[in-house]
Protein backbone atom coordinates (compact mmCIF):
# COMPACT_ATOMS: atom_id res chain seq x y z
CA UNK A 1 0.00 0.00 0.00
CA UNK A 2 1.46 3.43 -0.95
CA UNK A 3 1.73 5.67 1.62
CA UNK A 4 -0.96 8.97 2.17
CA UNK A 5 0.36 12.07 0.47
CA UNK A 6 1.30 14.50 2.64
CA UNK A 7 0.60 18.55 2.19
CA UNK A 8 3.23 20.99 4.12
CA UNK A 9 2.75 24.39 4.51
CA UNK A 10 4.02 26.83 2.43
CA UNK A 11 7.35 27.91 3.27
CA UNK A 12 7.82 31.01 4.86
CA UNK A 13 11.25 31.79 2.88
CA UNK A 14 10.53 30.78 -0.29
CA UNK A 15 7.02 30.55 -0.76
CA UNK A 16 6.50 26.82 -1.72
CA UNK A 17 3.90 24.37 -1.17
CA UNK A 18 5.15 20.93 -1.59
CA UNK A 19 3.54 17.50 -1.36
CA UNK A 20 5.64 14.42 -0.55
CA UNK A 21 4.78 10.39 -0.01
CA UNK A 22 7.19 10.76 2.64
CA UNK A 23 6.99 11.95 6.20
CA UNK A 24 8.06 15.99 7.00
CA UNK A 25 11.40 14.66 9.47
CA UNK A 26 12.44 12.98 6.09
CA UNK A 27 12.02 14.90 3.05
CA UNK A 28 10.97 18.64 4.74
CA UNK A 29 14.79 19.43 4.23
CA UNK A 30 15.24 17.63 0.81
CA UNK A 31 11.90 17.97 -1.13
CA UNK A 32 14.21 17.59 -4.77
CA UNK A 33 15.99 14.46 -4.35
CA UNK A 34 15.19 11.94 -6.99
CA UNK A 35 16.72 10.69 -10.11
CA UNK A 36 14.03 12.43 -12.63
CA UNK A 37 12.19 16.00 -12.66
CA UNK A 38 9.31 16.91 -14.46
CA UNK A 39 8.74 21.12 -14.50
CA UNK A 40 5.72 22.88 -15.54
CA UNK A 41 6.30 26.41 -16.13
CA UNK A 42 3.16 28.53 -16.03
CA UNK A 43 2.03 32.06 -16.14
CA UNK A 44 -1.38 33.03 -14.70
CA UNK A 45 -2.91 36.46 -15.28
CA UNK A 46 -3.69 38.60 -12.23
CA UNK A 47 -7.33 38.65 -11.96
CA UNK A 48 -7.07 34.42 -11.91
CA UNK A 49 -4.56 33.80 -9.97
CA UNK A 50 -6.54 33.45 -6.51
CA UNK A 51 -8.85 30.82 -9.06
CA UNK A 52 -6.05 29.30 -10.62
CA UNK A 53 -4.01 28.07 -7.51
CA UNK A 54 -6.75 27.01 -5.64
CA UNK A 55 -7.82 24.68 -8.37
CA UNK A 56 -3.75 23.67 -7.85
CA UNK A 57 -3.89 23.80 -4.01
CA UNK A 58 -7.31 21.88 -3.85
CA UNK A 59 -6.47 18.62 -5.83
CA UNK A 60 -4.72 18.92 -9.05
CA UNK A 61 -0.80 19.08 -7.58
CA UNK A 62 -1.74 16.61 -4.95
CA UNK A 63 -3.22 14.23 -7.40
CA UNK A 64 -0.58 14.27 -9.52
CA UNK A 65 2.13 13.81 -6.87
CA UNK A 66 0.42 10.75 -6.31
CA UNK A 67 0.36 9.05 -9.32
CA UNK A 68 2.67 5.80 -9.31
CA UNK A 69 6.59 6.84 -9.37
CA UNK A 70 5.83 10.25 -8.52
CA UNK A 71 7.84 11.47 -5.01
CA UNK A 72 6.90 14.84 -4.69
CA UNK A 73 5.49 18.36 -5.81
CA UNK A 74 6.90 21.65 -5.33
CA UNK A 75 5.52 25.03 -6.37
CA UNK A 76 7.56 27.81 -6.61
CA UNK A 77 6.46 31.49 -7.44
CA UNK A 78 9.06 33.02 -9.53
CA UNK A 79 9.86 36.47 -9.42
CA UNK A 80 8.84 37.77 -12.53
CA UNK A 81 5.70 38.59 -14.44
CA UNK A 82 5.75 38.87 -18.11
CA UNK A 83 4.88 42.56 -20.33
CA UNK A 84 1.06 41.86 -19.45
CA UNK A 85 1.22 41.74 -15.49
CA UNK A 86 1.29 37.70 -15.39
CA UNK A 87 3.05 36.35 -12.34
CA UNK A 88 4.92 33.11 -13.27
CA UNK A 89 4.94 30.26 -11.42
CA UNK A 90 7.03 26.77 -11.70
CA UNK A 91 5.94 23.33 -10.52
CA UNK A 92 8.71 20.23 -10.10
CA UNK A 93 7.82 17.41 -9.32
CA UNK A 94 10.33 14.62 -8.81
CA UNK A 95 9.93 11.03 -9.81
CA UNK A 96 11.55 7.34 -9.68
CA UNK A 97 12.35 7.07 -13.02
CA UNK A 98 11.35 8.46 -16.67
CA UNK A 99 9.26 5.36 -16.78
CA UNK A 100 7.12 6.79 -14.16
CA UNK A 101 6.96 10.11 -16.23
CA UNK A 102 6.11 7.54 -19.66
CA UNK A 103 3.10 6.10 -17.67
CA UNK A 104 1.70 9.55 -16.93
CA UNK A 105 2.05 10.47 -20.36
CA UNK A 106 0.23 7.29 -21.39
CA UNK A 107 -2.59 7.61 -18.55
CA UNK A 108 -5.85 8.53 -19.16
CA UNK A 109 -6.18 11.00 -16.15
CA UNK A 110 -3.96 13.52 -18.22
CA UNK A 111 -7.29 13.83 -20.52
CA UNK A 112 -9.49 14.86 -16.91
CA UNK A 113 -6.26 17.35 -16.49
CA UNK A 114 -6.77 19.18 -19.81
CA UNK A 115 -10.25 19.21 -19.39
CA UNK A 116 -9.91 20.66 -16.11
CA UNK A 117 -7.41 23.39 -17.26
CA UNK A 118 -9.76 24.03 -19.97
CA UNK A 119 -11.69 26.18 -17.50
CA UNK A 120 -8.99 28.74 -17.18
CA UNK A 121 -8.33 29.39 -21.04
CA UNK A 122 -7.19 33.07 -21.67
CA UNK A 123 -5.59 33.24 -17.96
CA UNK A 124 -3.13 30.23 -17.53
CA UNK A 125 -0.28 29.51 -20.21
CA UNK A 126 2.04 27.07 -19.66
CA UNK A 127 4.81 25.21 -20.95
CA UNK A 128 6.88 21.55 -19.78
CA UNK A 129 9.90 20.01 -19.33
CA UNK A 130 11.83 16.66 -18.12
CA UNK A 131 14.99 15.44 -17.52
CA UNK A 132 17.11 13.06 -15.55
CA UNK A 133 19.29 14.97 -12.62
CA UNK A 134 22.38 15.12 -13.52
CA UNK A 135 24.32 16.83 -10.17
CA UNK A 136 23.57 17.59 -6.98
CA UNK A 137 25.17 19.92 -4.87
CA UNK A 138 24.61 20.28 -0.73
CA UNK A 139 25.36 19.08 2.40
Amino acid sequence: MRPLRQRFPKDPITKTIWYSARSAVTTKGSPLTGPYHYLVRYWIAPEAEVRVLAWLDGGHTAEMAALPGFLSARRLRLEETDSLGWRAFCTIYTLESKTALDAYFANPIRERFKREAAAFAGVLRSERMWGAAEWQSGK
